[in-house]
């Protein structure tokens, strides 16, 4: 009985080991990536908060009621994509090259269409830049037909944040040495099938050419702004962090992951809980700068939330209403300071094909297919530990069990 005991022991510890070695390896992966900063609420940017209130006016509050429910799918979804189709072409954006529409239309069931919006300015560059954010938002009545929650923040926010990032870059003398590509995506929260879509049509001559991809997703309502590049090292993620080091505006968080209050520990946040549109661009090498706002510091309970002391907002009270209620100005304080740091990275002497070029991601790395076979993994290897452990744990009793009558015979 103890030789068998002890064979188990010594499984149980090789398990262990194996299963301590793996996090610790991912735990290296991280901690050599040091991608999640915090940025301080205060108003840095080019742009004015009176201006981005305006702008919000413009392309939403004066169009709400038809616009405020932009589930994927949705006559709200399609009429507001007309909408930033129409200020696009207002700010005198070119179809991409090769399409006929700012209008990118795709289907999402049997019966239900979504689209994308996508507008081009041609800076006579051979490089590429996209500002991306979704559009499209989760819906919620409450139990007499009042509206609590139309995405205000989840997207209203990355929307403007996109549009005023682009007017300032269009202001600039001269113009900057990279073409620019504004996709709004549709389809989002029912699983980034815009973002999906966008990607698997855009030729390839473009692609190859993408110095950055910029997405922007519920940048507003937050105690901290983060953001994240990739799992990995890269150049151009390291580019990135020695501006944020080097700028007043940023202070170093550490490590954080996202969807726990676990903050210290030693996991960064990773493309295992990516769920925004800027997973798109990973899955296709393409370098990537995603943007968010939050609390992961807050220990409100398991989970994401927006601030420390309240309930979550997202996809549940996201409407214009609770978001003056409880952050006020710093929303839009929140979505200028996003917007000054992109226009800070997009204007820095270090943005260039040096530190930016193609090839820098492995789209194998954060493809589906290789996330859920490392989940399944790790289930067995937890299921086997239990099973081992519970076995140990049996034959320990028997073997108690069996001294104990010796004892008695004695």
């Amino acid at each position: 009985m103890k030789k068998s005991y002890t064979f188990s022991k010594n499984i149980f510890n090789f398990i262990l080991i194996i299963f301590f070695l793996f996090f610790i390896l991912i735990g290296l992966t991280f901690h050599n990536n040091e991608k999640i900063f915090s940025m301080p609420l205060t108003s840095q940017s080019e742009i004015s908060n009176s201006d981005l209130e305006s702008l919000m006016s413009e392309i939403f509050i004066d169009n709400y009621d038809n616009v405020k429910n932009r589930s994927a799918g949705s006559s709200g979804e399609r009429d507001f994509a007309n909408i930033l189709a129409e200020k696009l072409s207002s700010k005198g954006f070119e179809f991409l090259p090769n399409s006929e529409s700012f209008i990118q239309s795709f289907q999402i069931s049997n019966d239900l269409n979504s689209q994308n919006v996508v507008g081009f300015i041609n800076n006579n560059s051979q490089n590429n830049i996209i500002l991306s954010a979704h559009y499209d938002s989760i819906y919620k009545e409450d139990m007499v037909g009042e509206t609590i929650s139309y995405g205000f923040n989840d997207n209203l926010s990355g929307v403007i944040g996109v549009l005023s990032l682009t007017e300032i870059l269009q202001n600039l003398t001269p113009q900057p040495n990279f073409n620019i590509i504004v996709a709004f995506y549709g389809a989002e929260e029912i699983g980034c099938k815009g973002s999906e879509f966008f990607m698997e049509k855009l030729a390839s001559d473009i692609k190859s050419k993408i110095l950055l991809a910029i997405n922007f997703d519920s940048i507003g309502a937050g105690d901290f702004l983060y953001y994240y590049h990739s799992d990995f090292p890269t150049t151009y993620g390291e580019s990135i962090d020695v501006l944020a080091n080097s700028n007043d505006a940023l202070k170093k968080l550490g490590f954080n992951r996202l969807f726990t209050t676990l903050t210290g520990n030693g996991l960064n946040y990773s493309n295992i809980g990516l769920k925004s549109d800027n997973a798109s661009h990973l899955k296709n090498g393409i370098n990537s700068l995603f943007f968010f706002a939050g609390n992961l510091d807050s220990f409100n309970g398991l989970g994401f939330f927006e601030k420390q002391g309240e309930q979550l907002i997202m996809h549940k009270t996201d409407s214009k209403e609770t978001i003056d209620l409880i952050f006020g100005e710093t929303y839009y304080n929140n979505i200028a300071n996003t917007v000054s740091f992109c226009f800070s990275v997009l204007t820095d002497d270090n943005f260039n094909e040096t530190n930016f070029y193609a090839g820098q991601i492995n789209s194998l790395i954060f493809s589906d297919w290789i996330l859920k076979v490392s989940g399944v993994l790790l289930i067995i290897i937890i299921i086997i530990i239990f099973k081992i452990s519970t076995k140990i744990k049996r034959n320990k009793t028997v073997e108690n069990n069996n001294n104990n009558d010796k004892i008695k015979l004695k």
